[in-house]
């Protein structure tokens, strides 16, 4: 079953991609954890964020699931780079190149893509 409220057997299985806030929600989760051992636990909470922050999260999310399923990725590399790349695009600060970034921080992108594009193909998103 799922994260984020499907309890229900028929829902929690079936073959239709999450709602973009269960993606939201989980990649916040996941980027929560990261930052906490890393020791910046600073992210704000949901809560913490205003109704049209929230929305604005819950578009991104959108758009990510909807990248994730129209490309169908089988490498969480490549998916890890290009949306590192992306995130460079739209960044208030200078981000690093992939390239530029330490062994470390790459893995840490690729696994999170890893443990994304799993949780999709549980979900049924992803064949």
């Amino acid at each position: 079953m799922s994260d984020f409220g499907d309890y229900e057997v028929d829902d929690a299985f079936d073959h239709e991609p999450p709602a973009p806030e269960q993606v939201t929600y989980r990649l916040h989760e996941l980027r929560s954890e990261i930052d906490a051992l890393a020791g910046a636990a600073d992210l704000p909470t949901w809560d913490e964020l205003t109704a049209p922050e929230q929305e604005l999260a819950l578009a991104l999310g959108d758009t990510i699931v909807g990248y994730i399923i129209s490309a169908e990725p089988d490498e969480p590399e490549a998916l890890a780079r290009t949306l590192h790349n992306a995130r460079r695009y739209i960044a208030s600060s200078r981000l690093p190149t992939w390239e530029a970034l330490d062994a470390d921080d790459r893995q840490i992108g690729i696994d999170l893509m890893g443990l994304i594009i799993g949780w999709l193909r549980r979900q049924g998103a992803l064949g």
